[in-house]
């Protein structure tokens, strides 16, 4: 078994642009428990919070993951596991509802879900090959539709679109070991 705790501190400051500083702090705790030839399993939890100098970008995060990793076939490694994380930004949009003058305020919420699958195979003499794949999906619970094209500076630093999307990324790596 294994017990895991960090804490990190970021402070980024652009050389260009001051909207875009942002200082993040976050915590973590990790678990891990070592299954014999069954493989092993892991469980991850952290929470991150930003503070950026454009208001609307600040946002508190919560990551969680668990996954599994087994022998397959004598040699081959196989790892899979699922996360989800939850991000929920500090300012308040103000909406028009369709079809009337009403304004409201609402917090945008994004939930991102993934799942990976994955395999390293050894090669001998400390030397290995991985192949990965990765899918994930965020949602926002917000529908901003994106600017026109012909929108000043400043339209665009009001109008933020949101974050749907799927995302699938295929990857492979080669590592030795000393």
């Amino acid at each position: 078994s294994r017990l895991g705790l960090a804490v990190n501190y970021t402070d980024l400051s652009s050389l260009v642009n001051a909207n875009n500083n942002r200082v993040s702090q976050g915590t973590g705790i990790s678990l891990s428990q070592n299954l014999g030839s069954y493989g092993s399993v892991s469980m991850n939890y952290t929470y991150s919070r930003d503070t950026a100098s454009r208001l609307d970008q600040s946002r508190k995060n919560h990551d969680f993951s668990f996954g599994y990793s087994s022998p397959l076939f004598r040699k081959i490694r196989f790892n899979t596991g699922v996360g989800y994380s939850i991000t929920d930004f500090d300012v308040p949009r103000i909406l028009s509802a369709a079809g009337t003058a009403r304004i409201f305020q609402t917090i945008e919420t994004n939930e991102s879900v993934t799942l990976r699958l994955g395999a390293t195979y050894p090669l001998g003499k400390g030397l290995s090959f991985s192949g990965n794949y990765r899918y994930q999906t965020n949602k926002s619970n917000l529908d901003i539709p994106r600017p026109p094209v012909n929108v000043t500076q400043q339209q665009l630093e009001l109008i933020r679109p949101t974050d749907d999307f799927k995302k699938h990324v295929l990857s492979f790596s080669m590592s030795k070991s000393f």
